[in-house]
């Protein structure tokens, strides 16, 4: 579904993100693992279009992306949740929501969409007449993924969903992602949260200043010690 070729991107003469190549296959969930800084961040702004100054190519769909604009990419149905939610918090929740449905063919389905949101979060239809910097970091985070799913996305960019939580509520975060995966969802997310990536992502890519410097399948971190302690953790 994606695939990115040496892809370097650029803040003015700074190279945050060198020759990475990966690829994101249909139906999957794949984390970007890294510290802060490492370039998760940037990596998937440069898919969403956030990031403009790059080289190297993004293909989504067999489609060459490199050169789109955010707006023409959400109409493809790239979606991109950002790191500390970035929510409209004099808005309503509702009203939040409703701006997620952006493209032509999303305000068409706005109203499904919307059910759907509210059975994933049933705590948003409590409060979707509440104003959006009212509420606790997790009811946001909450609001902040059922706006991209309110853009009919095909691959959701999840930035650091988990960041801030509670335990209990990161838990909770990521039984979502994954119901929203099993609805035929793509998913690439960047997380700090390795423990819980282990358990619920497909694959790996381990990002160390800009680069990527492993990847890793589930099944093949079972076999991979040094990784599983290194990166996650785990003996």
């Amino acid at each position: 579904m994606l695939n990115l070729s040496n892809v370097d991107v650029m803040y003015g003469k700074f190279v945050a993100v060198k020759n990475v190549s990966m690829r994101v296959n249909e139906g999957e969930i794949v984390a970007l693992i890294g510290s802060n800084g490492a370039g998760k961040s940037t990596l998937l702004k440069s898919i969403s279009g956030l990031c403009t100054d790059l080289n190297g190519e993004i293909v989504f769909k067999d489609e060459k992306m490199r050169c789109c604009k955010c707006h023409e990419k959400i109409s493809r149905g790239i979606v991109h949740v950002p790191e500390g939610r970035k929510l409209f918090p004099k808005l309503t929740v509702m009203e939040n929501l409703q701006m997620g449905a952006y493209s032509k063919c999303a305000r068409k389905e706005a109203k499904n969409t919307i059910k759907r949101v509210f059975e994933l979060f049933p705590r948003l239809e409590e409060r979707k007449h509440q104003l959006a910097g009212s509420m606790s970091g997790g009811e946001q985070q909450m609001c902040a993924i059922g706006r991209g799913m309110m853009g009919l996305p095909k691959l959701l960019l999840l930035d650091e969903p988990s960041l801030g939580l509670a335990p209990k509520l990161v838990k909770t975060v990521f039984e979502t992602i994954k119901k929203i995966n099993d609805d035929g969802i793509t998913i690439l997310l960047a997380e700090q949260n390795t423990t819980m990536s282990l358990k619920y992502s497909d694959r790996f890519y381990i990002l160390e200043n800009g680069t990527i410097v492993n990847e890793q399948s589930k099944d093949s971190m079972a076999d991979d010690s040094a990784i599983r302690e290194k990166y996650f953790g785990l003996v």
